[in-house]
């Protein structure tokens, strides 16, 4: 074996990455390079058009004895986000608990060979960047000095794209990366991944002769005499005799023509599919009070989990928190103060999906007390008012 064969043997397995500015040399298995790329682009394809941001840490071992350092990524284990604030991978006072317990379980520790080595997540919103919140990450729970980042943005036509992040001088900083690489096996140079021998050949299957057919159903079908000619075929009636059954078949397509409709009514159109975005927002004035309504049937509102009335009164700001039987309720009265009021009722589906509907009012000033209702405006139904 020549002095480079290992050198070699270690590339086919994984990519090297040289950063000579941050005196670190990164060793990346390329099995991780798949996996990590599977969930990243899995995590693209969980929402409609920029999809949900995925992470976690990097797991392997450093050695500070070679210079520049080495630090070998071996496996990874993913976070859980609960994505409290939309799609972005941005922790949660929750989150950020678990995260701590996540790293302290994979922290340096005797009889354990690997241990948390960096942080990686996927970025979903414009170019590459290390963020203020990735670095409070990296500084919290990842705070030694040869600790990595790595930050890919994913495409649903092409490989993602990945870039690294350093302590230089002791600390991260923010912005866009010194440079990315793609992040797929194939353009790293690791070619196509093997795949595991099957543990054992499989042993031949012998091959099974059809059973002979019983000799009685052969002899039968040796001495079947043949089948006697067919007569000629009958001459066809002449052709005269088709004008009675014609005009016979023509008058009771006439009858069954007239008295069909009396009969019969057209299917009514399907209606069309409610649409799961709406949230069915209205409103009405009665005096110096508001009649909100919404549509408790609504699939949003239906399939929420929790739900906010925003409500803008002029100068003034309200917030109210909406429970299921508030929302049953489908409506609430609310007595303003201003002639310009707004109302934005959100619902919230799923931790990364939030359905939102709002309705601007501008006011006339309210009746005489004892005026009846404006013409034409229903009655209000008994619902909580809100002051």
């Amino acid at each position: 074996m020549t002095p480079d064969a290992p050198q070699q043997q270690e590339a086919r397995r994984a990519f090297i990455h040289e950063a000579p500015e941050a005196g670190l040399r990164i060793w990346f298995d390329f099995g991780v390079v798949d996996r990590i790329a599977s969930d990243v682009l899995r995590g693209l394809s969980a929402l409609p058009r920029r999809g949900i941001e995925v992470g976690g840490l990097l797991l392997g071992t450093v050695e500070t004895a070679r210079r520049p350092a080495l630090v070998r990524i071996e496996d990874y284990v993913p976070f859980p986000c609960e994505h409290l604030y939309g799609p972005n991978f941005h922790l949660s006072p929750k989150d950020k608990e678990a995260f701590a317990e996540l790293v302290s379980s994979w922290s340096p520790a005797p009889g354990r060979p690997i241990h948390c080595v960096g942080f990686y997540r996927s970025h979903t919103r414009g170019d590459l960047e290390l963020t203020a919140e990735d670095i409070e990450v990296l500084d919290a729970w990842l705070p030694h000095p040869h600790a990595v980042c790595l930050i890919l943005r994913p495409y649903a036509t092409r490989p993602a794209e990945a870039a690294f992040w350093f302590r230089r001088q002791g600390s991260f900083q923010p912005g866009p990366p010194a440079s990315t690489f793609p992040f797929r096996r194939r353009e790293l140079g690791g070619g196509t991944p093997q795949k595991a021998a099957p543990a054992s050949a499989p042993e031949p299957v012998p091959a099974v002769e059809p059973d002979p057919a019983p000799a009685a159903s052969v002899e039968t079908w040796l001495h079947t005499p043949a089948p006697a000619p067919a007569s000629p075929p009958s001459r066809a009636p002449a052709a005269w005799l088709w004008i009675p059954a014609l005009l016979a078949f023509l008058l009771v397509g006439v009858v069954i023509g007239v008295q069909l409709p009396g009969h019969l009514r057209q299917p009514a159109s399907a209606a069309p599919p409610a649409d799961p975005f709406a949230l069915g927002l209205s409103a009405v004035q009665f005096g110096n009070a508001i009649h909100l309504r919404w549509n408790p049937q609504a699939p949003a509102i239906a399939a929420c989990r929790n739900a906010s009335l925003i409500i803008r009164d002029g100068p003034n700001l309200k917030i109210i928190d909406l429970r299921k039987e508030d929302l049953a309720r489908g409506a609430l009265i609310y007595r303003y103060a201003s002639p310009a009021v707004n109302f934005r009722l959100e619902a919230m589906v799923s931790p990364a999906n939030t359905v939102s509907e709002s309705i601007d009012l501008r006011l006339l000033p309210p009746a005489e007390p004892g005026a009846a209702p404006a013409a034409g405006a229903p009655e209000p139904e008994k619902a909580n008012p809100v002051k």
